[in-house]
């Protein structure tokens, strides 16, 4: 990947993202909800004009948006002024995500700095952010009164600020960058934990030293990977997954890596080939559906044969894997070569199917978890930039709870003090300002209870009677105490439906066969 810096400013990169901002914002105005719509967009509508505290958690910075916009003369109904919110956020988004685009296609393809070249760069960029506003699920979340078209440009703007600092590292900026970042992470909690989600993998980022090698970010992506494999693997039900899936998505990830070869070795050409052969049942029955079947119970035969075919495909890949490990690997130094890369896909892929009968469920997901970790702490720790990681754990506890936050902030802020003051240990000044910063930006909360106190109009669970109600309320603990990682294995429907388009069912179902109200028109209004 060729490392591009910007380092002035392009006007033409600036029109084309002023476009996309104003295209996509005009876009949403037209098609803005004329009213309040369904489900909590009235609450939040309300919440906005009477500064009230909606259902937990609150939301208090949407809220205090809200109010503020709720004031402009921007429409003649309150509501269509709330709802244009969600429009300038998402235009932000689709801003962001077009600057985002900019500097990955820039990274990847070089500043080719050719007519043609530009035109590539910065039409691709806009037609990827215009696909990101006019997306069905964010487009309806742009035109009316809900937290997820802040929560997602407050998302975005984290990831592009993470982006920037990989160009910025060794400029005075670089610390600026982290500050903010962990500002807005928090802050954002004030929307929608969504926000949260981007600021572990670029805090990561801040903590890990310029001169980790390769090799080590190579392990994160897996790691990564994994940790979202686990999920799928250990909360789905025994025997849900068939055994060709995780082979299947490994084949496909080794598609990508036989791409970067001008002329492929005939091993690795064969372990493809086996990757497809293992495959067999799902191809067959793919090819069964597209046909629409056949009678006679001529699919389940052959579906059944297919599955012979494909385990023994694999069980075979396998054998060879293990002699061409021990074969290879004879005549190297080291396991991290290149030559020994196209078997470590095939152990990938059987590790991956192994994990498919494993004891399901949250606890075998955390001891699992917990052993990577380990295995990762031991390559990453002499890379480590200590005083950022500590801010980047105890910033992170709020993923755990609030309490766990507060104790978390102190007792890091205390570490990081040591790390400075006693140990000498650089980046220790930016480590505390961004634990500070990162409780500033939380104390919009602090609005909840004050604002509860005086009784407004809506005040659900009125988080002012105690700090354990106020804590509770935004814990959200009325949809119980279990985490939101412990949820993730009980699932409420199958990969089928997750995965899926179904058709609405029950009440929906109803209510547009009762009134007719079906179309593209209904769903932006809903």
């Amino acid at each position: 990947m060729t490392e591009v810096r910007q380092t002035k400013f392009d006007p033409t990169n600036a029109i084309v993202a002023g476009f996309v901002f104003i295209g996509s914002l005009l876009v949403y105005a037209k098609t803005v909800a004329p009213t309040l719509s369904f489900w909590d967009c009235g609450e939040f509508i309300t919440a906005s004009y009477y500064l009230a505290v909606p259902h937990p958690p609150g939301t208090p910075l949407y809220v205090l948006i809200g109010r503020l916009c709720s004031l402009l003369p921007l429409a003649a109904d309150i509501a269509v002024r709330v709802n244009l919110v969600s429009s300038f956020c998402s235009a932000g988004t689709a801003l962001f995500g077009y600057l985002i685009a900019v500097r990955l296609l820039r990274k990847l393809l070089g500043n080719d700095s050719t007519v043609i070249g530009k035109i590539f760069l910065y039409a691709g960029a806009a037609s990827g952010a215009f696909f990101l506003a006019f997306s069905v699920t964010n487009w309806n979340n742009s035109v009316e009164a809900e937290v997820y078209g802040m929560a997602m440009c407050l998302f975005m703007i984290i990831t592009w600020l993470g982006l920037k600092f990989i160009d910025h590292r060794d400029s005075p900026d670089a610390g600026r960058l982290i500050v903010l970042v962990f500002f807005l992470a928090s802050l954002g909690i004030g929307v929608h934990m969504l926000v949260f989600a981007a600021f572990p993998l670029f805090g990561l980022y801040f903590s890990l030293k310029k001169n980790t090698p390769r090799f080590v970010w190579h392990a994160i992506a897996v790691f990564v990977a994994l940790e979202l494999y686990l999920m799928f693997a250990l909360s789905s039900r025994p025997g849900e997954v068939a055994y060709y899936v995780p082979i299947a998505i490994v084949g496909v990830t080794y598609l990508f890596y036989l791409f970067s070869f001008e002329a492929i070795p005939r091993d690795k050409l064969l372990v493809a080939i086996g990757f497809f052969v293992s495959c067999a049942p799902l191809f067959v029955k793919v090819t069964l559906n597209a046909m629409g079947g056949t009678s006679d119970g001529v699919p389940s035969k052959a579906v059944d044969v297919a599955q012979f075919v494909g385990i023994g495909a694999f069980l075979l890949l396998i054998a060879w894997t293990i002699y061409g490990l021990f074969r290879d690997f004879s005549r190297k130094t080291g396991f991290l070569t290149s030559a020994l890369m196209h078997w470590y896909f095939v152990v990938a892929a059987l590790v991956m199917t192994l994990l498919l009968h494993f004891p399901k469920g949250y606890t075998s997901f955390m001891l699992l978890t917990a052993i990577v970790v380990i295995i990762m702490f031991a390559l990453l720790w002499r890379y480590l930039n200590w005083p950022l990681l500590v801010a980047l754990v105890a910033t992170s506890m709020i993923i755990v709870g609030v309490r766990e936050y507060v104790y978390g902030l102190g007792i890091g802020l205390i570490a990081v003090l040591i790390m400075g003051l006693v140990r000498k240990l650089p980046g220790w000044r930016t480590a505390v300002a961004a634990i500070l910063v990162s409780l500033i930006g939380f104390s919009v909360n602090v609005y909840l209870p004050i604002r509860a106190a005086e009784n407004p109009v809506i005040n659900e669970s009125n988080p002012s009677e105690s700090l354990y109600m106020f804590i509770g309320f935004i814990e959200r603990k009325q949809y119980g105490s279990e985490s939101m990682i412990e949820r993730i294995f009980k699932r409420r429907a199958t990969w089928e439906h997750q995965f899926g388009t179904f058709e609405r069912i029950g009440f929906w179902r109803l209510f547009e066969e009762q009134y007719g109200l079906v179309g593209p028109g209904f769903t932006l209004l809903l």
